[in-house]
């Protein structure tokens, strides 16, 4: 019998994966600001398709719409500032400071909720945030502070998926509470949009080679949004089917998929440190999610 649980972390960490390779690009076109509203916006999609194809009913409650509405600032302010740091810097150091998302959630169960910590917790939590030093530190030892957004932004993405765990566990529906998100962020990035607009500051628009045609990137606008929206759903079924721990832990190994892409697709190379910080971040976070 096939495990729901285990078959949604495997389309997570693939769609998660490929709509990050789209993102590097929309991001080296198109800045943070556009991408982030086209990605916010094109996201709900697949989410609407898949209550429509289910017949899925509208089932949430007024704290799960409170919590889907709160997400829906920090998905923005995520996506606005990753974008930030993918114009310039390597796909594969930005993503994989993602890794420090179970760090904090561990942190937010012990400073918020009052849990306790393992050893092994505590471990992993201290490798993590070494490992982010390592991989933000260029190769003369030097602060590499176009990461600082990357990392920020991970700390809005954990702090959307907590609230939306919340949203999604406290209704009996598993995809309005997303659509509700990602409405709320959309919102958001117009009105941040519009106020960029007023006070004057231009936006940044592509420029097309000879070899280039507007549709392609219109193409890869779409097929971006679809992805992570795709992704979305399948880690809704994830939090749904309580294969949180083990989906967390294999979605961990995701930055290995986009480190391995990106090698071919951007050419992407990290220094011995850089490396020695990315394997020892994606440990941490597997045996944070195992443990």
């Amino acid at each position: 019998m096939i495990d729901i649980g285990f078959t949604a972390t495997l389309f997570a960490i693939a769609l998660w994966a490929f709509a990050n390779i789209v993102a590097k690009r929309l991001a080296v076109k198109l800045g943070n600001i556009l991408p982030s509203i086209t990605m916010i916006a094109l996201g709900v999609l697949p989410i609407v398709i898949t209550m429509a194809l289910g017949n899925f009913a509208v089932k949430v409650t007024y704290f799960s719409i409170a919590t889907a509405v709160s997400a829906g600032l920090f998905l923005f302010v995520g996506f606005f500032l990753i974008y930030r740091s993918l114009e310039t810097e390597q796909l594969t150091n930005a993503y994989v400071l993602s890794e420090v998302q179970p760090a904090l959630l561990v942190t937010f169960g012990l400073l918020i909720l009052g849990q306790k910590i393992t050893t092994i917790e505590a471990v992993g939590i201290s490798v993590i945030f070494l490992g982010v030093l390592f991989v933000i530190t260029t190769e003369d030892l030097r602060l590499n502070k176009r990461l600082i957004p990357a990392l920020l932004a991970n700390v809005s993405f954990t702090a959307y998926w907590i609230l939306m765990n919340y949203s999604i566990t406290s209704s009996a529906d598993t995809f309005t509470p997303l659509v509700i998100s990602r409405i709320m962020g959309l919102v958001i990035a117009v009105l941040y949009l519009s106020t960029v607009l007023k006070k004057g500051h231009a936006i940044k628009l592509p420029r097309f080679r000879r070899s280039e045609l507007a549709l392609s990137l219109i193409a890869l606008v779409l097929l971006g949004g679809f992805l992570d929206g795709s992704g979305d759903i399948a880690f809704s079924i994830i939090i749904k089917s309580n294969y949180l721990t083990l989906g967390s832990a294999l979605s961990a190994l995701t930055p290995m998929v986009v480190a391995i892409l990106s090698y071919f697709i951007y050419k992407d190379r990290m220094n011995g440190m850089q490396f020695f910080g990315f394997l020892i971040m994606v440990a941490g976070a597997v045996a944070l999610s195992l443990f």
